[in-house]
């Protein structure tokens, strides 16, 4: 039996109402190469829901996990077979350049300040969610 704390958000993310888990719009690649490459270029919340997607985006749920650490959740099915093939199918999602959030992002999830370091970070899957953890 699912649990009444629960709504659906754009068509596919469960979010309990006690931990605040904003969706943004996440723009893959590097900021320090125009977007090219791999990373993150840029996060926005998106002002409305769009079903189509082109492969350098992609819609996420972001979450203070606590310990200086911020989680992405993806949805997989929700991915362009492209960009799964290029930023998720190695199971490490690559940071070529540092990211840092904005702020007005972190402060719906608690934070002042974070910054995406450059490195490789593993995915978890779990069926079709794909979490990292930065």
């Amino acid at each position: 039996m699912e649990s009444k704390n629960k709504k659906t958000a754009p068509d596919f993310f469960l979010i309990s109402k006690n931990i605040v888990s904003p969706i943004l719009e996440v723009e893959f690649g590097s900021p320090m190469k125009n977007c090219l490459h791999y990373g993150i270029c840029r996060v926005n919340i998106p002002s409305a829901y769009i079903g189509e997607r082109c492969s350098c985006r992609s819609l996420a749920v972001i979450q203070n996990f606590g310990d200086g650490l911020v989680r992405f959740i993806f949805n997989k099915n929700k991915l362009t077979d492209s960009t799964h093939e290029k930023y998720f199918k190695k199971g490490i999602f690559q940071i070529d350049d540092e990211y840092e959030i904005p702020k007005d992002i972190l402060q719906k999830i608690g934070l002042e300040k974070f910054l995406i370091k450059k490195g490789l970070y593993p995915i978890l899957i779990e069926r079709h969610i794909l979490k990292i953890i930065f």
